[in-house]
């Protein structure tokens, strides 16, 4: 769909794509949100960007009185060091049980490039994505 949820001031740096799509049970149609983001190094703080990212998206819909959809977040990893996938929550120490309630949590979809051969990659039908992964392996 055309639709961006992105602020103009994330615009600049990230992209989201909106698909609609029909639900299984046939009972209508979703509305969901990719955001894609990349990194190039290890960063823990990430589920704290990609959080600020969901609820600037959210926020905009709200503002243009749209029905809310699904903000779905995949991050792929193009870099040599071990990435660990964390949670907002699993960056507090060790807070009470009954706190944790109160932690924005959310997943992601991680992809790490590197693990991907060049054959594989080769495979996609999208001449665009295949030349974008194929640079972030370099």
């Amino acid at each position: 769909m055309p639709d961006s949820y992105l602020s103009e001031q994330l615009r600049k740096s990230i992209s989201d794509i909106v698909f609609s799509c029909e639900k299984n049970d046939t009972s209508g149609h979703i509305k969901i949100c990719l955001l894609v983001e990349h990194k190039s190094y290890p960063d823990k703080y990430t589920p704290f960007q990609i959080g600020s990212y969901i609820f600037s998206g959210l926020q905009k819909q709200i503002e243009n009185k749209e029905e809310l959809s699904i903000t779905i977040p995949v991050l792929l990893y193009h870099g040599k060091g071990k990435w660990r996938c964390l949670t907002v929550s699993s960056l507090f120490k060790n807070p009470e049980p009954d706190w944790k309630q109160y932690l924005p949590d959310f997943e992601y979809v991680y992809n790490n490039l590197g693990d991907i051969s060049d054959e594989q990659v080769e495979t996609l039908n999208n001449k665009f994505l295949l030349a974008s992964i194929l640079a972030f392996k370099t």
